[in-house]
């Protein structure tokens, strides 16, 4: 197999899901030049189906006097439970 074919492999065989991400929440904690935001979301395959996870962001920022930086994120999500009677 040569590189070429290795790196098209990939591509070819995986599926892509689109996935629809909307806001629940955000929480913001300041104090003075720096920031933290928890920004919570659902997760869902189509626009008005109902969601299959629900996740969290937390953002670190800092003011420079003028904007706003990101200095770190990081986040999680977590599967919500199905029923056995709906599988």
């Amino acid at each position: 197999m040569s590189k070429d074919t290795r790196a098209a492999a990939p591509a070819a065989t995986s599926k892509r899901t689109l996935v629809y991400e909307s806001a629940i929440t955000n929480r913001v904690q300041q104090f003075g030049n720096i920031a933290q935001v928890f920004s919570s979301y659902a997760s869902r395959t189509a626009p008005n189906e109902k969601p299959f996870a629900r996740g969290v962001n937390s953002i670190q920022l800092f003011n420079d006097g003028t904007r706003w930086w990101s200095s770190a994120s990081s986040g999680t999500k977590k599967p919500l439970r199905i029923p056995s009677h709906q599988t």
